[in-house]
């Protein structure tokens, strides 16, 4: 192991072991272990199965065409590409993602974003686009520069699930097995904190954007008041600890890959961080990068919380819609180009979640 990477994770298994050390600094992520094996390989006969969705539908030929050509390249050509990652001793790569690469300074205090997918995957520094996040307490302007120590990282090849005919048997033993490994670094941490780390990041986020509490329905203000009406809810009914673990915070379809050796790999941990424990699997058994819905993705979760879980815990929603919006702001940090809609799906949601548990909560 790189003896920059060992002191790192040294620093950070210790900090992690602390509940209350974890609210001191801005960020803290590991390396995750990404892969699940469910068999040990598949045949050209498999691969036609798993991919029956993506030859449905107009031009079938082609599909069909398209779809051996793939099988051919994936299992027979393609191994994955090497990128090079240039580490400095202020900054260490963590996490990298098919899309994304974030680097965190040594002291937890700054970080950077590098986007890999900018205008076309060229994967040398001088295509890199870096960009400051907000996640971190404070992104004073910082510059990468290159050393002899470089982070050497594979990128994945391999069939989203997302475009597979993938079986919801199997999607809930992922999920489950995922869930299980999870387990190992959750911890409890009291309401109080959970809340007051929130709205510590959420006000970062407002300044760093220019929000105020004047702006229109669909911006910064509307916002807010949503929040504030979620946390008046959640701190009216939450009692004790919030379980808190590692998570990837995205796990969509599209970021589970089913790959040449039959195992299914995570990708674009540049997410990674500190969540409520049941946010991943909500993310992924409801589909809700997606499909967008609350409603839709709240009933769905419900109907599999009763098989991962045992039960269905109304309080979850918001939990969920706290996750979310942490989400939103450390994704919506980073683009280059922001989008007004983005902003609005996010108030919509928050506005619906927020009946919902009214709803469910009161039943």
């Amino acid at each position: 192991m790189d003896y920059a990477y060992k002191v790192w994770n040294n620093r950070l298994f210790s900090l992690l072991t602390d509940k209350y050390a974890f609210y001191e600094k801005a960020l803290y992520y590991k390396i995750p272990k990404t892969s699940f094996y469910i068999k040990d390989g598949f045949t050209f006969k498999q691969y036609l199965f798993i991919t029956k969705e993506v030859r449905s539908g107009r031009y079938p030929f082609l599909r069909f065409c398209l779809v051996v050509i793939n099988y051919v390249l994936t299992k027979y050509l393609r191994h994955g590409e090497k990128i090079l990652a240039p580490a400095s001793e202020q900054y260490f790569s963590i996490f990298l993602g098919n899309h994304r690469l974030r680097y965190t300074s040594v002291d937890y205090l700054n970080d950077l974003v590098i986007d890999l997918s900018d205008k076309k995957p060229d994967f040398n520094g001088s295509s890199l686009a870096v960009k400051n996040s907000v996640l971190a307490i404070y992104s004073p302007e910082q510059k990468i520069k290159d050393t002899p120590r470089v982070i050497e990282e594979e990128r994945l090849s391999g069939t989203p699930i997302n475009r597979t005919l993938f079986l919801q048997s199997d999607e809930i033993n992922f999920i489950r097995a995922y869930l299980k490994l999870q387990s190992k670094d959750s911890y409890n941490i009291s309401h109080s904190d959970y809340i007051a780390d929130f709205k510590t990041k959420y006000s970062n986020f407002l300044i760093s954007e220019g929000g105020d509490s004047n702006n229109n329905h669909h911006d910064f203000g509307f916002l807010m008041s949503q929040i504030d009406s979620l946390m008046s809810l959640a701190g009216a009914n939450l009692k004790g600890t919030v379980k808190i673990s590692m998570s990837h915070r995205d796990l969509n379809r599209g970021n589970v890959f089913l790959c040449e050796d039959n195992a299914l790999k995570l990708i674009d941990w540049e997410f990674c961080g500190p969540s409520y424990y049941k946010y991943d699997a909500f993310i992924f058994v409801s589909n809700f990068r997606h499909n967008k819905s609350i409603i839709t993705s709240w009933n769905k979760y419900k109907e599999a919380s009763i098989e991962l879980f045992g039960a269905v815990e109304y309080l979850d929603i918001a939990y969920f819609l706290v996750e979310e919006v942490l989400f939103f702001i450390d994704n919506y940090s980073i683009r280059p180009n922001k989008r007004e809609s983005d902003l609005k799906d996010m108030c919509d949601s928050l506005a619906k979640g927020i009946d919902i548990f009214k709803e469910e909560y009161s039943g």
